[in-house]
């Protein structure tokens, strides 16, 4: 199971809502909300950049 922070797209579509809930609950509070404009490449391949400025 992967914290929410960790999962991709793909996670998302393949998960139920018990698995959601534990998601959200393994990242402890600690969420990011950003908005991502995709106009540039990430700073940091495998990091978004909202992640990088936080």
């Amino acid at each position: 199971m992967k914290r929410i922070l960790d999962c991709r797209a793909s996670d998302f579509l393949q998960m139920r809502k018990k698995e959601f809930k534990q998601a959200i609950l393994a990242a402890e509070g600690r969420t990011v909300i950003a908005e991502t404009v995709v106009t540039s490449q990430p700073l940091l391949p495998e990091v978004s950049n909202p992640e990088v400025q936080y």
